[in-house]
């Protein structure tokens, strides 16, 4: 019995150990596709633009920047670096605010856009998912548009 035993432990540990180097290259190049969908680009806001969850736009158009949302500025456990930019412009609390910065401009680093509005104003965003960017107070904004497209 123990004979057999030691006849079917190579075989046991083979195929165990193919399995985890199956499993490793799977996880392997999942990473290395996400990785890929992990660019940041400036077309990434072209006509599409990012939301977040109290439906404040960032979009790049045609004409410029365009900013667009409701200013609630009582609630300040969720201040968004859009909240900044409408306090700063002095828009009115409860109305929406649009306006497009025609001069503004768009740079990357690495996953960060850096979205210079005007000489007063400038945003960071940082590319969290392959449609998700988080702003610097953390709030996360989405698009319907897929990278590529």
């Amino acid at each position: 019995m123990m004979k057999n035993f030691f006849s079917i432990l190579p075989t046991v540990l083979l195929s165990a150990f193919l399995i985890a180097c199956s499993d490793e290259e799977k996880a392997t190049k999942e990473q290395t596709n996400m990785d890929s969908e992990m660019v940041a680009d400036a077309s990434d806001f072209y006509h599409s633009g990012y939301v977040n969850k109290l439906n404040q736009l960032i979009t790049w158009t045609d004409a410029g920047v365009m900013i667009s949302g409701i200013w609630l500025k009582e609630l300040p456990i969720d201040t968004t670096d859009l909240d900044m930019v409408l306090e700063k412009e002095s828009a009115e609390p409860h109305k929406r605010f649009e306006k497009i910065y025609e001069n503004a401009e768009i740079k990357i680093d690495g996953l960060k856009y850096y979205i210079k509005l005007n000489d007063e104003l400038t945003l960071a965003f940082e590319k969290v998912g392959p449609r998700t960017i988080k702003d610097s107070q953390g709030i996360e904004y989405y698009t319907k548009k897929y990278p590529g497209e």
